[in-house]
């Protein structure tokens, strides 16, 4: 069957794809044609109630999606940093700002050069 991916930007993609595929190998086809990355995409199915496609093992079949079915792709951005507030031994509080992308160690060297 065939579904048409809508972005925000208003642009439209057909794809092939199985009444058995899960929403999570729909995630992955959209990741290959497109190049956006399946783990940030939310989609949603536009059948009048704009159900969203959430769980990743079931099947396009049970969210009953059909050939020539709509379903809007948004893609979600990673946040530039994270503060985490932290009180050490003396009470006293900070705050580091994070990338998602450090790592707990990465972390705890901040911590070891701001205490000395």
């Amino acid at each position: 069957m065939e579904l048409i991916i809508t972005m925000l930007n208003g642009t439209s993609h057909s794809l092939i794809v199985s009444p058995q595929d899960t929403v999570g190998s729909l995630k992955m086809s959209i990741q290959s044609k497109l190049g956006e990355p399946a783990q940030r995409q939310r989609l949603v199915f536009d059948n009048g109630r704009r159900t969203p496609l959430n769980d990743d093992s079931r099947t396009l079949g049970s969210y009953n999606l059909q050939s020539g079915s709509r379903v809007s792709l948004l893609v979600t951005q990673p946040p530039a940093t994270i503060q985490v507030f932290l009180k050490n031994d003396k009470g006293q509080n900070k705050t580091f700002h994070i990338k998602p992308e450090e790592t707990v160690t990465d972390f705890k060297k901040k911590v070891q050069q701001s205490e000395g």
